[in-house]
């Protein structure tokens, strides 16, 4: 039962490092993915921003103003044609005054103050603004002697942003899943095959075997141990080494008990 509480440790511990580390690395790649998508998008409004930009600009540097461009127009509404996306283009005055639309009698409305305000601190430099449905690219128009004539907004829709960002997140949550699934098979096995070799209470093969050969080990010095003092106990009772001793007291005593029949015999004989 301690091998199995062991796996069931190890593998709890894997699945968990996995799952945490597949969850992290998927919220980093849809967020790395929704700044570069918006930043391509972005890019993309912009070019076209700008090329209506740089047609209003030649236009007024051959001493037209801005207001009596009406080419521009004809312009505006071939870019909204174009791309689907593109909700609204408008072409305004400094002082917020539409010159130019592309939505149906828009020519003459106010643009809101957070557009204008966002022209005003431009400095010559394209901005964005992001509404509830929609985001808004504009850039500014100058005349031929640096004047800030008007701006150009283009407004493009959200929901093809949002609907793009489901996507690649539903496909970034199926490959996690998929990848989370193999992942917990392989971890699964190499779990059952480390535990294959343990004993109940969780030793390895390994271990058992660097325990008996230490048994062992302790065994063999022990053994030693009891002959090294067998033999310290010889040699104390024999100084000298070479058991001439007890040889010498075998043959004393076996004397002894010659001479004393032989002694015996001679006083009988003399009585």
């Amino acid at each position: 039962m301690a091998r199995f509480g062991v796996a069931a440790k190890a593998f709890a511990a894997i699945v968990l490092v996995l799952g945490f580390s597949l969850v992290l690395i998927s919220l980093l790649n849809y967020f790395k993915y929704e700044k570069t998508f918006s930043a391509l998008q972005r890019s993309k409004f912009e070019v076209i921003a700008r090329d209506l930009k740089a047609a209003a600009e030649t236009g007024m540097n051959i001493g037209l103003p801005l207001p009596a461009l009406k080419n521009m127009q004809d312009l505006i509404t071939r870019e909204r044609r174009r791309d689907e996306q593109i909700l609204s283009i408008e072409i305004f005055d400094t002082d917020g005054t539409v010159l130019y639309s592309t939505r149906p009698g828009g020519a003459g409305a106010k643009v809101s103050p957070k557009l204008l305000d966002a022209l005003r601190h431009a400095k010559g430099k394209a901005w964005e603004l992001n509404d509830k449905d929609s985001f808004l690219v504009g850039v500014p128009i100058s005349n031929n002697f640096g004047r800030l004539s008007g701006g150009l907004a283009i407004r493009y829709a959200k929901s093809y942003f949002d609907a793009e960002l489901q996507r690649i997140g539903r496909e970034l949550a199926e490959y996690s899943a998929i990848v989370f699934g193999i992942s917990v098979f392989a971890a699964a096995l190499a779990v059952l095959l480390l535990t294959r070799g343990m004993n109940p209470y969780g030793q390895t093969g390994t271990a058992i075997s660097e325990t008996e050969s230490d048994e062992t080990a302790t065994g063999e010095g022990g053994d030693a141990a009891d002959a090294g003092q067998g033999a310290a106990e010889d040699a104390t009772a024999d100084p000298t080494g070479d058991g001439s001793h007890d040889g010498k007291g075998e043959d004393v005593h076996a004397g002894g008990s010659n001479v004393v029949p032989l002694l015996v015999g001679k006083e009988r004989e003399r009585s």
